[in-house]
C-alpha cells in the first residue's frame, strides 16, 4: 500500500507528464482523496451563467442528445447535468458536450437511463446482440438481466472479446446498468 506522500509524488509526476495541464496546475497539494482544484489561467474566467448558456447550447446541438432531456446546473464553474435518456450513449455525449467548454472546472452527469421498452426484452435482446458481434466467443458468455441491470459472466480468450461483449450488452436498449464480471485470459 503506498503512503500519502508517495501517492501526491505519483498524481504530480502524472500531472507533469499531462501535456494539457500547464505545470503551474501541479504545485497544489494532493490530499489521499485525490481531491483536485482546477484553476483556470488568467483571462480565461466565466461566470456561471455564461458557462450555464453554453452547456445548454452545445448540449441544443449534439445531435446525440435528445431534445430538453438534459438540465444544466452551475455552481463555482463544476457543472451538473441532470435528467433522463433511453440510452447510455446518449447520457455519454451529454457529459462529453459539457466537459471541455471554457471555464468547467468539473462536471457531475446525474443523467438517468430509462428505456421505453419491457425489462423482460433486455436479456433476449443481448443475447442476440452478443451472437451478431462476438461471433464465436459469445456461448462463453452468460447474461443475466433483472429489469434493465444486466450482469455479463464468462472466461473469455481476449480483452477485446471483452470489450465487445460490454459494448453490446450497453448498446441494447432497455439497458441501464452492466456489472461485467467477464474474465480475460489473455
Amino acid at each position: 500500500m503506498k503512503t500519502d506522500r508517495q501517492i501526491q509524488q505519483d498524481v504530480q509526476a502524472e500531472l507533469r507528464w499531462e501535456p494539457s495541464i500547464g505545470a503551474e496546475a501541479v504545485a497544489g497539494i494532493v490530499t489521499p482523496t485525490i481531491a483536485l482544484e482546477v484553476r483556470l489561467p488568467d483571462g480565461k474566467q466565466r461566470d456561471d451563467n455564461d458557462i450555464a448558456r453554453s452547456a445548454a447550447q452545445a448540449l441544443a446541438w449534439a445531435s446525440q442528445v435528445p431534445a430538453a432531456a438534459v438540465q444544466v446546473m452551475v455552481g463555482g464553474g463544476y457543472v451538473t447535468l441532470s435528467g433522463t435518456v433511453d440510452w447510455e450513449y446518449q447520457r455519454r455525449a451529454a457529459a462529453g458536450c459539457v466537459r471541455g467548454l471554457m471555464g468547467v472546472t468539473g462536471a457531475s452527469d446525474q443523467i438517468a437511463i430509462q428505456p421505453k421498452i419491457p425489462a423482460a426484452a433486455v436479456q433476449p435482446e443481448i443475447e442476440a446482440a452478443l451472437r451478431r458481434c462476438a461471433g464465436a466467443a459469445a456461448p462463453q458468455i452468460q447474461v443475466a438481466a433483472r429489469g434493465a441491470d444486466v450482469r455479463l459472466t464468462g472466461v473469455l480468450r481476449s480483452r477485446a472479446e471483452r470489450d465487445l461483449a460490454r459494448h453490446a450488452a450497453w448498446g441494447t436498449h432497455g439497458v441501464c446498468h452492466v456489472a461485467d464480471h467477464i474474465l480475460a485470459a489473455g
